[in-house]
């Protein structure tokens, strides 16, 4: 997968966790996860409309995939697998994958 390509398949998973972020947070307008979130998808989404590959220090600011897991999972899977597919995307965007579709950059043997 080329990084047009990433950015099209984060903006996909983007669409869906920002819809329903919006839909909790209209829910639950002071709860600090939902604002996080909120947060978290707004630095993303920055990414996306830029183009722009973030740095490995950009990567590491997200942490709704541990967010998500430790806070949502239990009571809001779906919530929490969408907010996880999310940050995977974004925390892979720029590496290109190979062949066999892994990302490469490890060792056989």
């Amino acid at each position: 997968m080329d990084v047009q390509e990433q950015f099209s398949a984060l903006a996909e998973v983007l669409d869906e966790a920002v819809r329903m972020t919006i839909q909790r947070t209209a829910s639950f307008p002071q709860d600090p996860v939902y604002g996080h979130a909120r947060e978290q998808l707004a630095f993303i989404e920055s990414f996306v409309q830029s183009r722009t590959v973030p740095s490995p220090e950009d990567k590491a600011c997200v942490d709704i995939g541990i967010m998500a897991v430790k806070e949502l999972e239990p009571d809001e899977p779906d919530y929490a697998r969408s907010l996880m597919r999310t940050s995977t995307r974004f925390k892979r965007l720029g590496q290109l994958a190979t062949s066999d579709g892994s990302t490469g950059g490890g060792t056989s043997g």
